[in-house]
């Protein structure tokens, strides 16, 4: 999946923040996002809107 790809759909990008999907696919979820302004807003909302994620990835900024 390149940046220029189809959008992941919401419950990727979720499954992505939780750490629920494969390395492979992750890292390519992880390339996509990094060039697409509208998944890095889904996220940013997703991070915001659920405690549990928001602590996730809080966690994973602290350890990386």
């Amino acid at each position: 999946m390149s940046s220029a790809a189809v959008c992941p759909d919401v419950e990727v990008l979720r499954r992505f923040l939780a750490g629920e999907i494969a390395v492979s696919d992750g890292d390519q979820v992880e390339y996509h996002i990094a060039g697409c302004t509208n998944c890095q807003t889904i996220i940013e909302t997703l991070e915001s809107n659920d405690p549990l994620l928001k602590s996730i990835c809080s966690r994973s900024r602290v350890l990386s």
